[in-house]
C-alpha cells in the first residue's frame, strides 16, 4: 500500500491542488469542515484517497478523525497543515474571539494535527510535516496581528 499523506484545508484553493497532486505517489485524507469540502475531495481522489471532517480548532473532531484514521489503518506518514483562518482588525480594536479563532485554527491545529502522527512516524523512522503559510507570516499586514502570530 502506498505511503499515507494528510492535508488539512482540502477541499479548496492550494490545499485542493496539493491534495491532487499528492494522490499521484501517496493515498491522500483529505481534511474539510464541511460535507460539501469532503464530497469535493472524494470526487477529486476518487480511488486515491477520502475526504473527512476535520475542524482543526475543535479538541473532539481531531480525536474522532484520528480514531477514524488508526481504525482504517490510515494514519499518515506524511502531514501538510494548510487548513487556516482569518479574522483581521487592528489590535487595539480585535476583540478576543478574532485573536481566539485565528490561533485556535492556525496554531493549535497545527499542535492537534500533528502530535497522533509522531509515533507512527518515529517507529517508521520515517515522515514529513509540511507547514503551509502566506507571505504575510514574514511580512505582516495590517490588521492581521492574529494571523502572522
Amino acid at each position: 500500500m502506498k505511503k499515507i499523506a494528510l492535508v488539512t484545508g482540502a477541499s479548496r484553493g492550494i490545499g485542493f491542488e496539493t491534495a491532487r497532486r499528492l494522490s499521484e505517489s501517496f493515498y491522500v485524507v483529505g481534511g474539510a469542515t464541511k460535507q460539501e469540502g469532503v464530497d469535493r475531495v472524494n470526487e477529486a481522489l476518487g480511488s486515491l484517497g477520502e475526504g473527512i471532517i476535520i475542524k482543526v480548532d475543535e479538541d473532539d473532531s481531531v480525536k474522532n478523525a484520528f480514531e477514524y484514521l488508526e481504525g482504517k489503518k490510515l494514519l499518515p506518514s506524511v502531514v501538510v497543515n494548510n487548513a487556516g483562518i482569518t479574522s483581521d482588525n487592528l489590535l487595539v480594536r480585535m476583540k478576543p474571539n478574532e485573536w481566539d479563532s485565528v490561533i485556535n485554527t492556525n496554531l493549535n491545529g497545527l499542535y492537534r494535527i500533528v502530535r497522533p502522527c509522531l509515533r507512527k512516524m518515529m517507529k517508521e523512522r520515517w515522515g514529513r510535516i509540511i507547514n503551509i503559510s502566506s507571505v504575510v507570516a514574514s511580512t505582516g499586514n495590517a490588521g492581521q496581528v492574529n494571523y502572522v502570530a
